[in-house]
């Protein structure tokens, strides 16, 4: 997953596929001639929140943007298209970009305009723009809320894809409420095959991926000392748990856009290698060649394989998900 900002403002030598990323610069085939795209264009997301607002009567809403380049130029390029649909955005907030390191006085002052603009302005539609990683400050922003005033913000919350809100809702043991009913723009994916049998198999006592400790005793609520996991007066973790038991707002059985996209892109990349081997096979074959360089091999030639890899892009859309948690 890619961005292009400002340090990566070189031509890139090597192939390279974005699993993740909506930002349009990264189709200027000048400054990335060997980067392809997984994703659809980010344009068929201003279309779908469009149609999305007009579709509820929704008119007046509040825009929360991530502080970047991407931020702007999505609040840039959305709003004369909110307006040509006599939509108006009542407000915007900057989400400044927070990491763990910093203190909590340091925090609060670069979080303080979006917590008075949520406690302050009540609109009943809030349209959020970004990625987890920049969207952390709007996860403690809420936390805050929900523990200052001792309930959640009500308000209707639209998402697009970058933004994963199962994430950002999950704070430690303290699960966000704010996000209940959330609509979110999501990438499609389909099923794979014994996909949900193999994540039925995982365990934490069993197999040692990263993160799973830590998430596994978040979600179920138990320490795990051989991973020196601790969880506040509870008991260790039995292995008997399973990922299946857990509500789909703590975690989702079937495979993620995202992760769809890699697992589609690991197979773009096993198939342009196989094209590329049975056509110089045939070269070897037809011009009694022992060998042919790879970086000679015209991909115009594989356009059966991957014709979507060479325009820089998936031709999938996205879709729209509602995300509910049960009030237990």
């Amino acid at each position: 997953k890619a961005d292009a900002s400002p340090n990566l403002d070189v031509i890139i030598s090597h192939q390279q596929l974005n699993y993740g990323s909506f930002d349009p610069a990264l189709s200027d085939k000048t400054r990335f001639p060997s980067f392809y795209r997984m994703v659809p264009k980010e344009e068929v997301q201003y279309v779908g929140i469009v149609h999305l607002l007009k579709h509820f009567g929704w008119n007046w809403i509040g825009f929360i943007v991530s502080d970047d380049e991407r931020g702007e130029s999505f609040h840039r390029t959305l709003n004369p298209k909110l307006l040509e649909n006599n939509i108006c955005i009542a407000w915007t907030e900057i989400v400044s970009f927070v990491t763990v390191l910093e203190t909590n006085s340091i925090q609060q002052e670069k979080l303080f305009p979006v917590f008075t603009s949520l406690s302050r302005r009540k609109m009943n539609v809030t349209l959020v723009y970004g990625d987890n990683q920049s969207l952390q400050g709007l996860g403690i922003v809420l936390l805050s809320f929900e523990l200052h005033y001792k309930s959640p913000v009500e308000r209707i919350w639209i998402s697009t894809a970058e933004c994963d809100v199962n994430a950002i809702a999950s704070d430690s043991n303290f699960l966000l409420k704010s996000f209940n009913s959330t609509l979110s723009f999501t990438l499609h994916a389909n099923e794979v095959p014994k996909f949900k049998d193999f994540v039925e198999t995982i365990n934490p006592l069993k197999h040692n991926f990263p993160y799973l400790p830590q998430f596994w005793t978040t979600a179920f609520v138990c320490s795990l000392p051989m991973y020196n996991q601790y969880v506040d007066n509870a008991k260790d973790c039995t292995g008997k748990g399973k990922l299946g038991d857990l509500p789909s707002f703590k975690f989702e059985m079937k495979m993620s856009g995202l992760s769809y996209n890699i697992y589609n892109a690991a197979h773009a990349v096993a198939h342009a290698l196989q094209a590329m081997d049975r056509f110089q096979n045939k070269l070897r074959a037809k011009r009694a060649m022992d060998r042919r360089n790879i970086q000679e091999i015209d991909p115009c030639n594989l356009y059966k394989i991957n014709d979507f890899l060479l325009h820089g892009m998936c031709p999938c859309c996205v879709a729209v998900c509602c995300r509910r948690q049960n009030s237990s």
